[in-house]
């Protein structure tokens, strides 16, 4: 059982450092103004760590950023927000 534990722990310390990168890394494609790329980094992170209200509070910016600036067509949603 305690194998299962730390197992898990090494899991979620994994996740949290890639959701970390992955939002660095969408705050600089953002600050380039490359608003769809960082929609699709932070919704990877947020993803990976789905407890996390800093993550979907970031995504959620993001993506009104770029929904206000941007023709309101199902396709254009459809390539960044992809259905799984």
């Amino acid at each position: 059982m305690d194998d299962a534990v730390a197992e898990d722990a090494l899991a979620r310390e994994k996740a949290t450092r890639l959701a970390g990168a992955l939002a660095a890394e969408a705050r600089a494609a953002q600050s380039k103004g490359n608003v769809e790329q960082a929609v699709v980094l932070f919704r990877q992170a947020a993803q990976l760590i789905p407890d996390s209200s800093e993550a979907h509070e970031e995504l959620a910016q993001a993506f009104s950023t770029l929904v206000m600036g941007m023709p309101r067509t199902p396709t254009s949603l459809r390539m960044i927000w992809p259905r799984t």
